[in-house]
């Protein structure tokens, strides 16, 4: 494990992937940006593990219905472990693991409006480093590892969506043996 102890200090770079040009992976570009700091109520995550899945495909390949803005990072679904928090953090301290929500700002119910979208509002999880609430993040599981973890927010929140509404004693069928389907199960 590589020392992340002064991460944070003025002017450390990290690595990111940034898309430049959608249309195909040709459009990925490596790039450096400073290390985030986390600001109050956010932690500043180590991504140790990143995930493809429909979406972001279609998000690299230029055919995602909204716009996304030029040299943004791309991939919606994450996980790592924290190596600073921010001002007011309860909930993480520094060495848990941690998995991203789907949709950082949604928190349950129907959508009154339309919730901020990794890549499409804000960078994604293709970076080495990230700084997000706090709030929006859950508890890793020990049993899992990054990657495993980092399939789970896509799958996860289509999964819980689909099963909305869904009452004690009724019947669920579910097809293939795909991450939603085993998500909802």
């Amino acid at each position: 494990m590589e020392d992340d102890s002064n991460i944070t200090a003025s002017g450390t770079k990290m690595r990111v992937h940034q898309l430049d040009r959608p249309g195909s992976v040709d459009g990925l570009v490596l790039a450096e940006r400073n290390v985030p700091s986390p600001a109050a109520g956010e932690v500043l995550v180590r991504v140790r593990a990143s995930s493809l899945n429909v979406r972001d495909l279609m998000i690299i390949n230029g055919e995602y219905p909204m716009p996304v803005p030029p040299s943004r990072v791309p991939l919606s679904d994450g996980a790592g472990e924290v190596v600073a928090v921010g001002a007011g953090v309860t909930r993480f301290k520094v060495g848990d693991r941690v998995i991203n929500s789907f949709f950082p700002n949604w928190f349950g119910g129907t959508f009154n409006a339309m919730p901020v979208q990794y890549v499409v509002d804000c960078d994604g999880w293709l970076t080495e480093y990230k700084a997000v609430s706090a709030e929006a993040l859950v508890a890793m599981p020990g049993y899992l590892t990054f990657e495993e973890a980092a399939t789970l927010p896509c799958v996860a929140v289509t999964a819980w969506s689909a099963l909305a509404g869904v009452r004690a004693g009724q019947i669920v069928l579910t097809q293939g043996a795909g991450g939603v389907s085993l998500f909802a199960v």
